[in-house]
Protein backbone atom coordinates (compact mmCIF):
# COMPACT_ATOMS: atom_id res chain seq x y z
CA UNK A 1 0.00 0.00 0.00
CA UNK A 2 1.32 3.30 -1.12
CA UNK A 3 -0.47 6.59 0.27
CA UNK A 4 1.89 9.20 -1.39
CA UNK A 5 3.60 11.57 0.53
CA UNK A 6 2.80 12.91 3.89
CA UNK A 7 2.95 16.90 3.92
CA UNK A 8 3.47 17.07 7.31
CA UNK A 9 5.29 15.88 10.42
CA UNK A 10 8.83 15.14 11.43
CA UNK A 11 10.12 12.45 9.84
CA UNK A 12 10.58 9.25 11.70
CA UNK A 13 14.22 7.67 11.42
CA UNK A 14 14.58 3.98 11.96
CA UNK A 15 18.20 2.46 12.55
CA UNK A 16 18.87 -0.94 12.00
CA UNK A 17 22.27 -1.30 11.36
CA UNK A 18 24.53 -2.03 14.38
CA UNK A 19 21.91 -0.65 16.61
CA UNK A 20 18.20 -0.41 17.04
CA UNK A 21 17.53 3.42 17.12
CA UNK A 22 14.02 5.50 16.68
CA UNK A 23 13.82 9.37 16.39
CA UNK A 24 10.70 11.53 15.47
CA UNK A 25 12.64 14.63 14.31
CA UNK A 26 15.40 15.30 16.62
CA UNK A 27 13.42 13.79 19.60
CA UNK A 28 14.51 9.83 20.88
CA UNK A 29 11.78 7.34 20.72
CA UNK A 30 11.72 4.75 23.28
CA UNK A 31 10.49 1.04 22.10
CA UNK A 32 11.88 -1.27 24.92
CA UNK A 33 10.40 -4.54 23.70
CA UNK A 34 11.90 -7.17 22.28
CA UNK A 35 9.34 -7.99 20.13
CA UNK A 36 7.79 -4.62 18.86
CA UNK A 37 11.36 -3.85 17.68
CA UNK A 38 11.61 -7.10 15.53
CA UNK A 39 8.01 -6.61 14.28
CA UNK A 40 8.78 -2.84 13.35
CA UNK A 41 11.55 -4.29 11.39
CA UNK A 42 10.14 -6.88 9.69
CA UNK A 43 7.17 -4.01 8.83
CA UNK A 44 10.16 -1.23 7.48
CA UNK A 45 12.04 -4.20 5.94
CA UNK A 46 8.65 -5.01 3.87
CA UNK A 47 6.59 -1.87 3.82
CA UNK A 48 3.42 -1.52 1.53
CA UNK A 49 2.54 -5.19 2.37
CA UNK A 50 -0.18 -6.49 3.90
CA UNK A 51 1.04 -9.38 6.11
CA UNK A 52 -1.46 -12.19 7.32
CA UNK A 53 -1.42 -11.85 11.24
CA UNK A 54 -1.05 -15.74 11.23
CA UNK A 55 2.07 -15.55 9.55
CA UNK A 56 3.44 -12.86 11.52
CA UNK A 57 2.92 -14.86 15.04
CA UNK A 58 4.15 -18.17 13.32
CA UNK A 59 7.52 -16.17 12.30
CA UNK A 60 8.12 -14.57 15.30
CA UNK A 61 6.93 -17.16 18.29
CA UNK A 62 7.07 -20.22 16.05
CA UNK A 63 7.72 -22.44 19.84
CA UNK A 64 4.42 -21.25 21.02
CA UNK A 65 0.59 -21.83 20.61
CA UNK A 66 -1.49 -19.99 17.69
CA UNK A 67 -3.64 -18.72 20.52
CA UNK A 68 -0.32 -17.88 22.44
CA UNK A 69 1.59 -16.19 19.50
CA UNK A 70 -1.35 -14.17 18.21
CA UNK A 71 -1.89 -12.82 21.59
CA UNK A 72 1.64 -11.82 21.63
CA UNK A 73 1.02 -10.34 18.26
CA UNK A 74 -1.15 -8.21 19.64
CA UNK A 75 1.05 -7.14 22.23
CA UNK A 76 3.78 -5.97 20.07
CA UNK A 77 1.31 -4.22 17.92
CA UNK A 78 -0.21 -2.41 20.90
CA UNK A 79 3.36 -1.78 22.27
CA UNK A 80 4.55 -0.47 18.93
CA UNK A 81 1.92 2.12 18.14
CA UNK A 82 2.11 3.32 21.43
CA UNK A 83 6.14 4.53 20.48
CA UNK A 84 6.18 5.47 16.98
CA UNK A 85 3.10 7.68 14.69
CA UNK A 86 -0.01 5.61 15.18
CA UNK A 87 -0.97 6.93 10.97
CA UNK A 88 2.18 4.61 9.96
CA UNK A 89 0.63 1.57 10.73
CA UNK A 90 -2.89 -0.38 9.00
CA UNK A 91 -4.24 -3.02 10.91
CA UNK A 92 -7.47 -5.10 10.99
CA UNK A 93 -8.59 -8.32 12.16
CA UNK A 94 -6.55 -10.19 9.64
CA UNK A 95 -3.55 -8.08 8.30
CA UNK A 96 -0.88 -5.36 9.27
CA UNK A 97 0.55 -3.00 7.48
CA UNK A 98 3.48 -0.58 7.51
CA UNK A 99 2.03 2.42 5.49
CA UNK A 100 4.79 3.71 3.07
CA UNK A 101 5.34 7.29 2.03
CA UNK A 102 8.46 9.74 2.54
CA UNK A 103 7.29 10.46 6.23
CA UNK A 104 9.93 7.92 7.38
CA UNK A 105 13.98 6.65 7.27
CA UNK A 106 15.26 3.60 7.32
CA UNK A 107 19.11 2.46 7.29
CA UNK A 108 18.76 -0.52 5.54
CA UNK A 109 16.69 1.20 2.40
CA UNK A 110 19.66 3.55 2.18
CA UNK A 111 22.16 0.44 1.75
CA UNK A 112 19.89 -0.96 -0.46
CA UNK A 113 18.36 1.41 -2.87
CA UNK A 114 19.76 1.13 -6.65
CA UNK A 115 22.28 3.96 -6.71
CA UNK A 116 22.09 5.59 -9.95
CA UNK A 117 26.04 7.21 -9.29
CA UNK A 118 27.49 4.66 -7.59
CA UNK A 119 30.88 5.34 -10.31
CA UNK A 120 31.98 8.22 -7.94
CA UNK A 121 33.84 7.22 -5.13
CA UNK A 122 32.70 10.34 -3.36
CA UNK A 123 28.69 9.63 -3.58
CA UNK A 124 29.20 5.78 -2.19
CA UNK A 125 30.70 6.85 0.88
CA UNK A 126 27.79 9.25 1.35
CA UNK A 127 25.69 6.04 0.99
CA UNK A 128 27.62 4.21 2.74
CA UNK A 129 28.09 6.61 5.54
CA UNK A 130 24.97 5.39 7.32
CA UNK A 131 26.04 2.27 7.62
CA UNK A 132 27.50 1.32 10.96
CA UNK A 133 27.09 -2.70 11.59
CA UNK A 134 25.41 -5.69 11.43
CA UNK A 135 21.69 -5.95 11.20
CA UNK A 136 20.04 -5.69 14.56
CA UNK A 137 22.77 -6.72 16.47
CA UNK A 138 22.18 -9.21 19.31
CA UNK A 139 18.36 -10.63 17.59
CA UNK A 140 18.43 -14.18 16.98
CA UNK A 141 15.20 -15.00 14.76
CA UNK A 142 16.21 -17.17 12.01
CA UNK A 143 14.72 -14.45 9.41
CA UNK A 144 16.84 -11.88 11.29
CA UNK A 145 19.84 -14.28 10.76
CA UNK A 146 19.40 -14.41 6.75
CA UNK A 147 18.63 -10.73 6.60
CA UNK A 148 21.34 -10.38 7.85
CA UNK A 149 23.76 -12.28 5.52
CA UNK A 150 22.19 -10.81 2.41
CA UNK A 151 22.92 -7.48 3.52
CA UNK A 152 26.45 -7.89 4.26
CA UNK A 153 27.02 -9.49 0.86
CA UNK A 154 25.30 -6.06 0.15
CA UNK A 155 27.41 -3.97 1.81
CA UNK A 156 30.95 -6.45 0.78
CA UNK A 157 29.80 -5.67 -2.75
CA UNK A 158 29.44 -1.91 -2.34
CA UNK A 159 32.31 -1.02 -0.09
CA UNK A 160 34.55 -3.49 -2.54
CA UNK A 161 33.53 -1.16 -5.04
CA UNK A 162 34.06 1.92 -3.37
CA UNK A 163 38.14 1.03 -2.59
CA UNK A 164 38.53 -0.13 -6.22
CA UNK A 165 37.44 3.75 -7.26
CA UNK A 166 39.83 5.10 -4.32
CA UNK A 167 42.02 2.98 -5.75
CA UNK A 168 41.94 4.08 -9.37
CA UNK A 169 42.18 7.57 -8.41
CA UNK A 170 44.87 6.85 -5.66
CA UNK A 171 42.97 8.30 -3.27
CA UNK A 172 45.49 6.66 -0.15
CA UNK A 173 44.29 7.95 3.14
CA UNK A 174 40.68 7.49 2.20
CA UNK A 175 41.77 3.65 1.06
CA UNK A 176 42.59 3.32 4.41
CA UNK A 177 39.89 4.66 6.44
CA UNK A 178 37.36 2.83 4.50
CA UNK A 179 39.63 -0.48 4.46
CA UNK A 180 39.48 -0.23 8.02
CA UNK A 181 36.05 0.24 7.87
CA UNK A 182 35.67 -2.79 6.19
CA UNK A 183 37.75 -4.88 8.28
CA UNK A 184 35.25 -3.73 11.41
CA UNK A 185 32.39 -4.51 9.95
CA UNK A 186 33.88 -8.23 8.87
CA UNK A 187 37.08 -8.72 10.75
CA UNK A 188 37.72 -11.25 7.59
CA UNK A 189 37.67 -9.27 4.50
CA UNK A 190 40.91 -10.01 2.55
CA UNK A 191 40.16 -7.49 -0.40
CA UNK A 192 40.32 -4.34 2.79
CA UNK A 193 43.66 -6.16 3.91
CA UNK A 194 45.20 -5.61 0.35
CA UNK A 195 43.90 -2.41 -0.04
CA UNK A 196 45.58 -0.90 3.36
CA UNK A 197 48.70 -3.07 2.22
CA UNK A 198 48.54 -1.44 -1.36
CA UNK A 199 47.73 2.07 0.08
CA UNK A 200 50.57 1.79 2.92
CA UNK A 201 52.84 1.38 0.29
CA UNK A 202 52.01 3.90 -2.18
CA UNK A 203 52.44 6.29 0.80
CA UNK A 204 55.65 5.10 1.34
CA UNK A 205 54.87 3.60 4.84
CA UNK A 206 56.03 -0.42 4.35
CA UNK A 207 56.20 -0.77 7.70
CA UNK A 208 52.61 -0.29 8.15
CA UNK A 209 52.01 -2.55 5.10
CA UNK A 210 53.80 -5.29 6.61
CA UNK A 211 51.81 -5.09 9.85
CA UNK A 212 48.03 -5.00 7.58
CA UNK A 213 49.65 -8.30 6.12
CA UNK A 214 50.11 -9.43 9.58
CA UNK A 215 46.69 -8.44 10.75
CA UNK A 216 45.64 -10.25 7.67
CA UNK A 217 47.50 -13.70 8.11
CA UNK A 218 45.76 -13.71 11.96
CA UNK A 219 42.18 -12.45 11.06
CA UNK A 220 42.12 -15.53 8.75
CA UNK A 221 43.70 -18.42 10.82
CA UNK A 222 41.33 -16.97 13.99
CA UNK A 223 38.22 -17.08 11.94
CA UNK A 224 38.37 -19.33 9.11
CA UNK A 225 41.60 -21.52 10.01
CA UNK A 226 42.83 -20.82 6.23
CA UNK A 227 45.77 -19.04 5.33
CA UNK A 228 46.02 -15.41 2.68
CA UNK A 229 45.57 -15.79 -0.97
CA UNK A 230 48.09 -16.20 -3.65
CA UNK A 231 47.32 -12.84 -4.64
CA UNK A 232 47.98 -11.41 -1.29
CA UNK A 233 50.96 -13.39 -0.62
CA UNK A 234 52.32 -12.03 -4.65
CA UNK A 235 51.25 -8.35 -2.80
CA UNK A 236 53.31 -8.91 0.28
CA UNK A 237 56.35 -10.66 -1.49
CA UNK A 238 56.51 -7.03 -3.48
CA UNK A 239 56.66 -4.86 -1.33
CA UNK A 240 58.87 -7.05 1.37
CA UNK A 241 61.55 -7.47 -2.18
CA UNK A 242 61.17 -3.70 -2.78
CA UNK A 243 59.90 -4.11 -6.17
CA UNK A 244 56.39 -2.48 -5.58
CA UNK A 245 55.41 0.41 -7.48
CA UNK A 246 52.84 2.52 -6.51
CA UNK A 247 49.98 3.01 -8.75
CA UNK A 248 50.20 6.32 -10.54
CA UNK A 249 47.13 8.64 -10.87
CA UNK A 250 45.24 9.33 -13.81
CA UNK A 251 46.74 11.14 -16.71
CA UNK A 252 50.47 10.25 -15.63
CA UNK A 253 50.62 6.55 -17.18
CA UNK A 254 52.27 7.52 -20.21
CA UNK A 255 55.14 8.38 -17.56
CA UNK A 256 55.02 5.21 -16.04
CA UNK A 257 58.18 3.44 -16.64
CA UNK A 258 58.26 0.38 -18.74
CA UNK A 259 59.77 -2.10 -16.38
CA UNK A 260 57.42 -1.02 -13.46
CA UNK A 261 55.56 -4.13 -11.57
CA UNK A 262 51.83 -3.94 -12.19
CA UNK A 263 49.87 -2.98 -9.06
CA UNK A 264 47.26 -6.43 -8.04
CA UNK A 265 44.13 -5.05 -8.32
CA UNK A 266 41.32 -5.46 -5.58
CA UNK A 267 38.91 -6.94 -7.37
CA UNK A 268 41.31 -9.14 -9.46
CA UNK A 269 39.39 -10.66 -13.29
CA UNK A 270 40.97 -14.36 -14.15
CA UNK A 271 40.12 -15.69 -17.31
CA UNK A 272 37.94 -18.95 -17.22
CA UNK A 273 35.23 -21.26 -18.04
CA UNK A 274 33.17 -21.12 -15.08
CA UNK A 275 29.83 -19.91 -14.89
CA UNK A 276 28.98 -16.34 -13.46
CA UNK A 277 26.91 -16.67 -10.23
CA UNK A 278 23.55 -14.14 -10.78
CA UNK A 279 23.05 -14.33 -6.83
CA UNK A 280 25.52 -14.03 -4.10
CA UNK A 281 26.45 -17.38 -1.88
CA UNK A 282 24.42 -16.75 1.42
CA UNK A 283 25.12 -18.88 4.39
CA UNK A 284 27.86 -21.13 3.66
CA UNK A 285 31.41 -19.22 4.77
CA UNK A 286 32.63 -22.32 6.48
CA UNK A 287 31.73 -24.90 4.02
CA UNK A 288 33.65 -22.39 1.65
CA UNK A 289 36.50 -21.75 3.48
CA UNK A 290 37.13 -25.66 3.89
CA UNK A 291 36.90 -26.21 0.75
CA UNK A 292 38.98 -23.31 -0.85
CA UNK A 293 41.52 -24.84 1.47
CA UNK A 294 41.28 -28.28 0.26
CA UNK A 295 41.56 -26.82 -3.37
CA UNK A 296 45.12 -24.82 -2.45
CA UNK A 297 46.58 -27.85 -0.90
CA UNK A 298 48.66 -29.90 -3.65
CA UNK A 299 48.32 -32.96 -1.60
CA UNK A 300 44.72 -33.47 -2.98
CA UNK A 301 44.07 -34.24 -6.44
CA UNK A 302 40.40 -34.82 -5.75
CA UNK A 303 37.88 -32.93 -3.94
CA UNK A 304 34.54 -34.04 -3.55
CA UNK A 305 31.31 -32.66 -1.93
CA UNK A 306 28.21 -35.11 -0.86
CA UNK A 307 25.42 -34.10 0.24
CA UNK A 308 21.39 -34.63 0.02
CA UNK A 309 19.69 -33.64 -3.22
CA UNK A 310 18.84 -29.99 -3.36
CA UNK A 311 21.06 -28.60 -0.77
CA UNK A 312 23.95 -26.42 -3.03
CA UNK A 313 26.65 -28.68 -3.56
CA UNK A 314 26.64 -26.95 -7.70
CA UNK A 315 26.61 -23.73 -5.82
CA UNK A 316 28.89 -23.68 -3.43
CA UNK A 317 31.42 -25.77 -5.76
CA UNK A 318 31.13 -22.47 -8.02
CA UNK A 319 31.68 -20.31 -5.44
CA UNK A 320 34.93 -22.40 -4.68
CA UNK A 321 36.44 -22.58 -8.33
CA UNK A 322 35.83 -18.54 -8.53
CA UNK A 323 37.67 -18.58 -5.19
CA UNK A 324 40.53 -20.49 -6.26
CA UNK A 325 40.97 -19.03 -9.38
CA UNK A 326 43.95 -16.69 -8.67
CA UNK A 327 46.12 -20.19 -7.39
CA UNK A 328 45.24 -22.06 -11.36
CA UNK A 329 45.78 -18.78 -13.39
CA UNK A 330 45.60 -22.14 -16.73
Amino acid sequence: MNHGPMQNGPILTVRLLGQFGLTLGDKPLDLPSRPAQSLLAWLMLHPGVAHRREHLAGLFWPDTTENSARSNLRHALWRLRRSIPAELIEADKITICLVENNSWWLDVKQLTAPHADSSRPDSLMALLDGCHGELLPGFYEDWIIRERERLASVYDERIAKLLSLLDAEARWNEVVEWAEKWIAYSHTPEPAYRALMTAHASLGNSSAAHTAYQRCIDALERELDVPPSPETEALAKQIRSGVFVPAVTRGQDDKMNATSVPLPSIHPVFPSNLATPVTPLIGRDAELARLSSLLADGSHRLVTVTGPGGMGKSRLALAAGHSALAAFPH
